[in-house]
């Protein structure tokens, strides 16, 4: 191979750029190989301008930097609008938000598998023994406010041998603990059926989660450490 022949490879990636920048109307003489050019849009000419340092023409706008064989390698963004700006930090703050939806939402899925190591029988287990208990409270508060009734019931009776005369202040001071006792006792009673439609919906909303988690991976994984599941 000939000397010349062997010196081409070397120069022709800076010959390729000088090429490209002609073409635009440019000839930089600093176009040779290991310089890097920092090129912009001319605003006035709309001609692309190269120089292996800033251009005039280039400050306060956009430019990019390349390397000797034209490969951008830093890009720099001209002024923006404050509406452009705007828009761009909704963006970046919407997908923040995203993500930390989504991080939180992997969370829960990790504390829901590892609150059912048994699958299933473990969300079965515990909606019983809540569904029991808030039933219990709820019988509690039924019993309370029937012999509330019946209380009241009592006292108004006697009341109404005092219709034409003062009423004793003992008489009076029972009539009114009782409606307090039943005002208070109805109330616990719709917030305990509340309770258990919000027991019965939070269990089915586990049930339905947990079968999309484990059906998306291996069943082994979905069991705690140490469970044998050839005997579950």
């Amino acid at each position: 191979m000939s000397p010349a022949n062997r010196s081409t490879p070397r120069l022709a990636p800076a010959l390729l750029l000088a090429l490209a920048a002609a073409s635009a109307g440019v000839w930089p003489a600093a176009a040779q190989a290991g310089t890097r050019l920092v090129c912009c849009e001319d605003p006035a000419s709309g001609r692309t301008v190269c120089m292996d340092s800033m251009p005039p023409q280039c400050v306060g706008h956009a430019w990019r930097e390349l390397d000797e064989r034209g490969n951008v390698v830093k890009r720099v963004e001209g002024p923006i609008s404050a509406e452009l700006r705007a828009q761009r930090e909704a963006e970046a703050r919407r997908k923040k938000e995203e993500e930390a939806a989504k991080r939180e939402q992997r969370r829960k899925d990790q504390a829901l598998l590892d609150t059912y190591p048994n699958g299933e029988k473990d969300i079965d287990f515990l909606q019983a023994r809540w569904e029991r208990d808030v039933q219990e409270s709820l019988k509690r508060a039924e019993g309370r406010l029937a012999d509330a009734l019946k209380q009241q019931k009592r006292y108004q009776d006697e009341a109404e041998f005092y219709k034409k005369k003062a009423m004793p202040e003992e008489l009076r001071r029972n009539v009114s603990e009782v409606s307090s006792e039943i005002k208070s006792q109805t109330e616990i009673i719709e917030a305990k059926k509340k309770e258990l439609d919000s027991v019965r919906a939070k269990f089915d909303d586990d049930r339905r989660r947990y079968r999309e988690l484990t059906s998306r991976i291996p069943a082994q994984t979905t069991a705690g450490p140490g469970v044998d599941r050839g005997r579950q």
